[in-house]
């Protein structure tokens, strides 16, 4: 449904791209193990008012199936899609899944607060029963400026001083230093890989699994790019000194506005700091290419409040079933709030 699916999208004013299909598939074509699809669509005859992308999921403890939990498709594809009347559309979704016995939670994390649903679940919040909602991680962003000047002057002293320095002496110690787009460097596959393999080593460097430990994520992240670069989406950069890739940088640019997914270095140049000079070097190019905003994306890293200092807030919505055995759940859960399996359950639901 790739062309009927972006279709509605592009009949939608909001900022759905987090939603479109090319987002929506890898987590479809990759669903984990003992997830179900749930893509819910609210109509009015043959009309389509929205469109609920979700999975169900089941939750274990000690081996045991404790709860089962509605959520996003995607764990980066956020919130639903309300094209008309949009208050009565999430109503009827909610509503449907109320009916439903199959969940206890259901919950959406990290939603922006530009997204409607944040706006339309706090003015309607009476229609829908047991509901909670808190503030997430905020999502810094900076606004382009005109010019690398410009760039500079909002940066701290320090901070300022320490790029120009970081990029005057790995310059010296190791030769040119440029930002080259993946084609540049090779194909899409060869250039995913590198960039896999530069994220491993840091984080692995750090005793931590990483984001492409496994090869579920690696095959997931690859279609994703490949469908990314079909619609020309796709910004899959590297930082090159003398020849080498010693940092990689992946994400997406939409309406002007490029996006952050994740980024990773080669921890033997951690001296210089990389990736912020890699960032340095990409803002360049947005200055260059009239991009008009570099967006985070999501969760609190210190280090990004050193090129900016506006953000907006994503907020997490989580709803419990109406069935005795989920309330008495949610009940047990706020009166335990001690226990180790309550600690679990709070850590899974993110709530």
């Amino acid at each position: 449904m790739r062309k009927e699916w972006n279709e509605f999208i592009n009949s939608i004013n909001d900022n759905t791209f987090f939603l479109s299909w090319e987002r929506i598939a890898p987590s479809v074509k990759y669903l984990e193990q003992g997830s179900t699809i749930k893509i819910l669509f609210g109509m009015d005859g043959n009309d389509i008012l929205g469109i609920a992308p979700l999975r169900k999921t089941s939750r274990f403890f000690n081996g045991q199936p404790i709860y089962s939990v509605i959520e996003s498709l995607s764990d980066r594809a956020f919130g639903i899609l309300l094209a008309k009347r949009k208050a009565e559309c999430l109503k009827m979704f909610l509503t449907y899944l109320y009916n439903q016995k199959d969940w206890d939670f259901l919950y959406f994390n990290d939603v922006p607060e530009t997204f409607p649903i944040v706006d339309l679940l706090k003015k309607n919040s009476e229609y829908f029963p047991y509901f909670d909602e808190k503030e997430g991680d905020v999502a810094p962003y900076l606004t382009i400026p005109d010019s690398l000047d410009e760039l500079f002057r909002e940066l701290t002293p320090k901070f300022r001083k320490n790029l120009r320095m970081g990029m005057r002496k790995i310059e010296r110690d190791h030769g040119k230093v440029e930002l080259k787009e993946y084609y540049e460097l090779g194909s899409l596959e060869e250039m995913m890989q590198v960039f896999f393999e530069i994220h491993q080593k840091r984080w692995e460097s750090l005793g931590e699994p990483g984001a492409f430990k496994t090869k579920r994520n690696r095959n997931m992240f690859l279609y994703e790019a490949k469908l990314l670069s079909e619609i020309n989406c796709l910004k899959l950069r590297f930082l090159v000194v003398n020849g080498k890739p010693i940092s990689g940088f992946y994400g997406f640019e939409y309406d002007q506005v490029l996006y952050v997914f994740l980024t990773g270095f080669d921890p033997d140049y951690s001296y210089y700091s990389p990736s912020n000079l890699q960032i340095l070097k990409i803002l360049e190019r947005c200055i260059e290419e009239n991009t008009k905003e570099f967006n985070f994306f999501g969760g609190y890293t210190s280090y990004k409040f050193n090129w900016c200092k506006a953000y907006r807030k994503n907020f997490t919505f989580r709803f419990v079933n109406k069935k005795l055995s989920s309330t008495a759940l949610n009940l047990g859960m706020r009166l335990t709030r001690n226990s180790k399996i309550n600690r679990f359950l709070e850590n899974t639901i993110s709530f």
